[in-house]
């Protein structure tokens, strides 16, 4: 595991290599659910940053949003 609060920005990019993203058990999150989640996330954030935009954050009280906290 990675220490995702400390090694990961918001959009599961790693601040000292931007571009590159984790998703999945490797960043802290447990089940398979919650890692299929997340991986839908990363595609989500990358797939913004290719079209030149900002990521949708999700609000924190939501499922989505609380699994980046």
């Amino acid at each position: 595991y990675i220490n995702s609060p400390t090694l990961l920005d918001p959009s599961l990019q790693l601040k000292s290599r931007p571009g590159l993203r984790f998703a999945g058990q490797i960043t802290g999150c447990e089940g398979y659910v919650e890692s299929a989640a997340i991986g839908l996330l990363a595609g989500r954030f990358a797939a913004a940053e290719r079209l030149g935009q900002a990521p949708s954050l999700p609000p924190p009280t939501t499922a989505f949003g609380a699994l980046l906290n």
